[in-house]
């Protein structure tokens, strides 16, 4: 609940030592087939901007369930999804995914702007990785200002600082 807000920072931390407890709920929530569970488990698990280490990542199986499509954190998940299929460098995957959370969260609405922030940060990994620096910059920019007006200075930051050297690589 408190992944991104004020107490984020100290709550990343903790979560660290939580990871095994995370994957075996997960587990657990695929093999009775809880929608309601896989969806919770994604949206309240470290956000993956500020994972460090090992990170915490779930396959995009985990919540094509039937009936998720309807559910409200069914956005964020996809956008959760986008994120892992860029960070493995599979870009058509993650641009679809953007597309579709974009779409769930036109229809299901954006928790605080998380699946606004996600896609931009998606498609920055994805600018990034065809050397388009600048256009990373911008789209780490407005997801910096989604996180500000969100109350989340860590996710801010983070992106703040990436949009600095997305700027800085494209001669900036």
């Amino acid at each position: 609940e408190n992944m991104t807000g004020p107490d984020e920072k100290d709550v990343a931390r903790e979560m660290g030592a939580e990871h095994e407890n995370l994957q075996a709920a997960m587990s657990f929530a695929v093999g009775s087939d809880d929608v309601d569970l896989i969806l919770e488990l994604i949206r309240y698990s470290p956000h993956p901007e500020l994972q460090t280490g090992h990170r915490l990542q779930f396959a995009e199986s985990a919540y094509r369930r039937a009936g998720a499509d309807q559910q409200r954190l069914f956005p964020y998940a996809g956008a959760r999804a986008a994120v892992e299929a860029a960070v493995r460098g599979d870009r058509h995957v993650a641009d679809a995914l953007c597309d579709e959370a974009a779409a769930a969260a036109a229809r299901l609405g954006d928790d605080d702007g998380l699946v606004a922030e996600l896609i931009l940060a998606t498609r920055a990994t994805a600018a990034y990785s065809l050397g388009r620096f600048e256009q990373a910059a911008v789209q780490q920019e407005r997801a910096a200002a989604i996180s500000g007006a969100n109350e989340r200075p860590a996710l801010e930051a983070r992106f703040l600082g990436s949009a600095a050297t997305g700027y800085a690589m494209a001669g900036n």
